[in-house]
């Protein structure tokens, strides 16, 4: 056992546990980003996941990790052998966890961190049958966008005064010196003479269309109204359109790098929305889930990105205007310039840096 203020003897050992299935993958690339970072700052830290194996992402985990077959969160006696098995110093659930599976991970001496990023895991983990097993509660988002602590938060916050809670403003891999023009000239693009177009990490979901198929269709269309060359990130299939290249999945530094350098980013209302932010990028937002239309309200409302509804020829649309109006776009960037966005992930590690300090229950 540790002493207060000193770190482990041994190796930091990390458990993440983000909510993965058929559809979506924002939670596991934060975590992604997250456990990068924790290894930049403990190069001999020890990290595991735990992933659904039908998710997309599932055959490209870059770490030791379980395979369930649902959800996390639905697979509470998996979990908790897991957590028996791993003996973590910090287990990470985003957006996934249920009570018992918080106290399974207190009775082995683990610190708790949930993570939400949507109005209903927000709430879960203001439950308070949760709260009293966590250490932290991130918030991922700015607190522009993610909404401030309301006052039922807060009074719940009195009576776990144990439970910290944080804004992670926006968690993405930053690239490093040099990658950006490297990838540029790998797809034969150039800085600020293109449009990045992606749907996020994938899936479909239910009572919505396909958000690849939706996003390669706005890119066909806007690309011969406005001849703009494109990039199609997440694309379904290759395509033979002049001027638009197609790319099944980047690495989110490379990624990053391609939003830092286009002339307009055509995305999600989900984690690509900060990542694109912080990156000083101009964007077009259509919600591919149903959660997400209320931070890309929220965004137009500041002057920060250009709403769209989703529809190709509707997101096609409102890109090709943007397109054609300089001052517009300049506006946009000079907005989102003023936002001095962070990257959560140091903010992620600095907090399992103090947690890691602490005597382990």
């Amino acid at each position: 056992m540790s002493q207060s203020g000193a770190a482990p003897a041994r190796a930091p050992r990390f458990l993440f546990v983000p909510v993965s299935g058929p559809g979506g993958a924002g939670e596991y690339f934060r975590a992604l980003a997250i456990a990068r970072g924790v290894k930049r700052r403990w190069p001999d830290a020890d990290i595991h996941f735990v992933v659904n194996r039908n998710a997309v992402y599932a055959n490209a985990v870059p770490y030791p990790a379980t395979y369930l077959d649902g959800t996390p969160t639905h697979s509470g006696p998996a979990v908790i052998e897991c957590l028996n098995a791993q003996r973590p110093d910090v287990v990470i659930f985003d957006s996934a966890g249920r009570a018992r599976q918080l106290r399974a991970a207190a009775e082995i001496g683990a610190r708790r961190v949930y993570v939400s990023s949507r109005v209903k895991t927000r709430w879960k983990g203001f439950r308070l049958r949760r709260m009293r097993f966590l250490d932290e509660h991130w918030i991922a988002g700015p607190e522009l966008l993610a909404l401030k602590l309301s006052a039922l938060e807060r009074f719940k916050l009195r009576l776990v005064p144990t439970l910290t809670v944080r804004f992670l403003p926006a968690c993405f891999e930053p690239p490093e010196s040099g990658l950006g023009p490297a990838v540029l000239e790998r797809y034969g693009l150039t800085n600020g003479g293109f449009v990045l177009y992606c749907p996020g990490g994938a899936g479909q979901f239910r009572g919505l269309a396909h958000g690849p198929t939706v996003f390669l269709t706005a890119a066909r269309v806007a690309g011969e109204r406005s001849r703009v060359p494109a990039i199609v990130v997440g694309a379904p299939s290759e395509d033979s359109t002049p001027g638009v290249v197609t790319v099944p999945a980047l690495p989110n530094a490379e990624l990053m790098a391609l939003a830092a350098s286009a002339r307009l980013c055509v995305i999600n209302g989900g984690s690509l929305l900060p990542q694109c932010l912080a990156q000083g990028a101009a964007c077009v937002c259509a919600p591919i889930a149903g959660d997400q239309q209320r931070k890309i309200d929220e965004a137009a409302g500041l002057g920060l990105v250009r709403p769209a509804p989703f529809d190709s020829q509707a997101i096609a649309g409102v890109t090709v205007a943007l397109l054609a109006d300089p001052p517009a776009l300049t506006g946009l960037r000079k907005a989102v310039g003023g936002l001095g966005l962070k990257n959560g992930v140091d903010v992620a590690v600095e907090a399992l840096a103090s947690l890691l300090s602490q005597t382990r229950p």
